[in-house]
């Protein structure tokens, strides 16, 4: 059984918030920057190592909860210096009139900053859940709205990033000159369907909780109805808890 929002959905939307909110500009390599940091949480996964009990007891543990997060930013900073460091050593010559975003460290921790918080809320919206405030206190919160791999935030977070290049290569063609820095209307549009559709689950969440209890009450269940996410459906299913 999958545990986790699969790695790609985080990595587009670490992508998609970068160029939304114009961080490119702003600082340098902030999308790659964005991009491991919408990841990092789930590096928890080296716990399969100590075996499975080990994975779960950890799993979405202290790397998902928010006292930590200022420290994978921090972490996401000096991978990006030396990242700088190893274009600067490899690429003794640069080009000349390429447009580049400033070097801002403390604006890229930011940056990351916000990734990371993207992962946590990804997580949370799947039945699974997070532990944001582990390992203080070890309730889950699970808002049960999408599954784990949503087909749809695949297909809109990939056209909003894949768009672009191909307006760019079409521009090239033509001859038109363009902007380094595009893609960020399309990158916000992606974003809004993505809350989009986490209302309206939440709306049909729900009334599939509220069909469940009717169920439960006319005595079609033995315990209260509940609902979750079902891959391939997009509305929540009501069944028996």
């Amino acid at each position: 059984m999958l545990a986790a929002m699969e790695p790609l959905t985080h990595m587009l939307t670490g992508a998609c918030l970068s160029r939304a909110m114009g961080f490119p500009k702003r600082a340098r390599y902030s999308t790659l920057a964005c991009v491991i940091a919408a990841e990092l949480p789930d590096a928890d996964y080296v716990y399969r190592l100590g075996g499975p009990v080990t994975y779960f007891e950890h799993h979405r543990g202290w790397t998902h909860a928010l006292w930590s997060l200022p420290l994978q930013a921090a972490f996401v900073v000096l991978l990006m210096f030396g990242w700088r460091y190893a274009r600067r050593a490899w690429k003794s010559r640069r080009r000349r009139g390429r447009q580049e975003a400033p070097w801002r460290p403390w604006l890229l921790g930011c940056m990351a900053l916000v990734a990371l918080l993207s992962h946590l809320l990804l997580d949370w919206t799947n039945n699974y859940g997070v532990r944001p405030f582990a390992p203080f206190n070890p309730r889950w919160y699970a808002g049960d709205l999408v599954f784990i791999v949503e087909p749809v935030l695949l297909l809109v977070l990939s056209l909003a990033l894949v768009l672009p290049l191909v307006f760019s290569l079409a521009d090239s063609e033509m001859g038109v000159r363009r902007s380094r820095f595009r893609g960020q209307g399309l990158a916000a549009a992606a974003l809004a369907v993505m809350v989009g559709l986490w209302l309206w689950r939440y709306d049909l969440h729900g009334s599939a909780v509220h069909v469940g209890d009717e169920q439960q009450l006319a005595g079609g269940c033995g315990d209260a109805g509940v609902a979750g996410s079902v891959p391939g459906k997009p509305i929540p299913m009501a069944q028996c808890g």
